[in-house]
């Protein structure tokens, strides 16, 4: 037994040796390498406390946005404004036309599409799930239903299979989805083949860069702000107490003769009575209420004096929307809560547009009509997409129009009387100029 239990030790001990030589081997090659040419983002994210963004999962994007307010105004305000007015199918295929109306209606396909828009955001693609008939994982050639449609992010859907045959044109792609859905209380995990997926991303690659990993530690950076505000606003309110305590004063002696301040076990305390004092006090002040007994001393508040946190929070809403394009005010507001400036909903616009145009429109909308045409439950057919107006103009800027509008049309009226000789009525020079004073209240006013 003894021998064995030395040669346990022995072993022991080579493992610990060979462990300790390799330590030293590594401090070697780091103190004999250029250190001049380190990379640098070690000391940013120790300095900054922050997460290092190339260890962040979908999970951690997931829960960011469900727990954090910042994170989830930075998915959610932007697909808000690209789906703020459903857009608009133009297309003379009127048959084509009415049966996505109808689907738009009755299942919801925007509020859908919009969903789908937030989860592309979150990790590296969203999916939408379409309801046609047949098994799950078998291909769809033709169908005439559209039951339902679903949408899932990458926590619930994950790619099973991908197209190996190099012939095919669709070599790389996903061939089948495994979804994980709640029915009721019971989870389910379905295999769906790919022809009843849509397959959403950023980008229109198979997997995007999650939206969030750049700006993961500035969404908590802006919490721990405005939490390190609140409570530096709790600490100058909940004052810290200290004594003044007279020469005399027993609260210098040892407690050992005083059973009450002794511990649970009923033994005499031989601490000083001022440490005992500033104990209770501190329970007391956690607790919000209790009663101090001084003898001898004098209780004296210590203030503290807490710090605007509004320009650093100001720096880091600044960051976020560097990275989100959309101007500063769409997420902090003024005093109306609204855009304040001509300039700011213009911005916004033009962000909302691009995104429209260059995501919305190609990777969810036509994508749905192709899939459609694809498995024959449309015709094939000529169409496009337009988005509605994003904004309306102010009562300010329709009357400075409508003003400017009128001092124009009083303009004309007397540069025709002066030139012909006669009076000229306002309806004779619409008549001559119809389109001068049309004004369609829209953005572009």
């Amino acid at each position: 037994m003894g021998l064995f239990s030395k040669r346990k030790d022995n072993q022991k001990l080579r493992r610990i040796n060979s462990y300790l030589s390799d330590q030293l081997q590594g401090v070697r090659s780091l103190l004999s390498s250029d250190l001049g040419h380190k990379d640098i983002t070690s000391d940013i994210l120790l300095n900054y406390k922050w997460n290092d963004p190339a260890t962040l999962t979908i999970i951690d994007f997931k829960q960011i946005y469900r727990y954090n307010p910042v994170a989830a105004a930075v998915i959610d305000k932007p697909a808000e404004q690209t789906w703020k007015k459903p857009p608009l199918l133009i297309t003379k295929a009127e048959r084509q036309k009415t049966i996505i109306n109808d689907l738009a209606k009755t299942l919801s396909l925007y509020t859908k599409f919009k969903k789908a828009d937030k989860n592309a955001h979150i990790g590296e693609f969203a999916v939408i799930v379409l309801g046609f008939p047949g098994l799950t994982e078998t291909p769809v050639e033709r169908s005439s239903i559209l039951a339902w449609v679903q949408t899932y992010d990458q926590t619930q859907a994950t790619i099973e299979t991908y197209e190996k045959r190099r012939e095919d044109p669709r070599y790389g792609q996903p061939l089948t989805y495994r979804i994980t859905s709640l029915i009721g209380d019971t989870t389910e995990s379905i295999a769906y083949h790919w022809t009843r997926v849509l397959h959403i991303s950023r980008d229109g690659e198979i997997k995007s860069e999650p939206y969030l990993r750049s700006i993961y530690n500035t969404c908590k950076d802006a919490m721990k702000i405005s939490g390190a505000g609140a409570e530096s606003l709790f600490r100058a309110a909940a004052f810290i107490l200290g004594v003044e305590v007279d020469k005399e004063s027993p609260l210098l002696d040892q407690g050992n003769s005083y059973d009450l301040l002794g511990d649970e076990n009923q033994n005499p305390s031989t601490k000083p009575l001022m440490e005992i004092l500033l104990k209770s006090t501190k329970a007391a002040k956690d607790r919000g209420h209790g009663v101090v007994i001084v003898q001898g001393g004098k209780l004296k508040s210590v203030q503290s004096h807490p710090s605007d946190p509004t320009g650093t929070h100001k720096v880091t809403i600044g960051n976020i929307a560097m990275k989100t394009e959309y101007p500063q005010r769409m997420w902090t507001g003024n005093e109306a809560g609204e855009l304040a400036s001509t300039q700011d909903r213009d911005s916004l616009n033009d962000t909302t547009r691009t995104r429209q145009n260059n995501f919305a429109i190609p990777y969810i909308l036509n994508a749905f009509i192709a899939r459609l045409i694809a498995v024959k439950f449309l015709q094939p057919f000529d169409y496009l997409w337009k988005f509605d107006v994003l904004a309306e103009p102010s009562k300010l800027e329709i009357a400075n129009t409508n003003k400017l509008k009128s001092e124009t049309m009083r303009n004309i009226v007397q540069a025709f009387t002066l030139g012909l000789g006669e009076i000229v009525t306002e309806e004779e020079v619409k008549k001559l100029y119809p389109n001068l004073f049309t004004f369609k209240e829209d953005n572009d006013g």
